[in-house]
């Protein structure tokens, strides 16, 4: 990923008393992910298709509210 990241939520869990921070960033290439390197989680695709995809599977809510927060974040600071 591009080193600028722009937090756009953050979940708390409980049940480990930890914090998910959710970031958008726009990605330079893929590579291989080194060992070790924690992925639990990590989703990576466009908004568009995230979106359907939970429309799809779960209907509208916290997850689809999150996503429009992240859409606005990127229209904001990558266009």
């Amino acid at each position: 990923m591009e080193d600028e990241r722009i937090p756009v939520a953050a979940w708390y869990w409980e049940s480990t008393n930890s914090y998910t921070v959710f970031v958008i960033a726009k990605v330079k290439q893929y590579v291989e992910t080194p060992e070790g390197f924690e992925t639990t989680g990590r989703v990576t695709m466009n908004i568009e298709t995230a979106k359907q995809m939970i429309i799809k599977m779960e209907g509208e809510g916290m997850r689809t509210d999150l996503l429009k927060i992240a859409e606005l974040k990127y229209s904001y600071f990558f266009n």
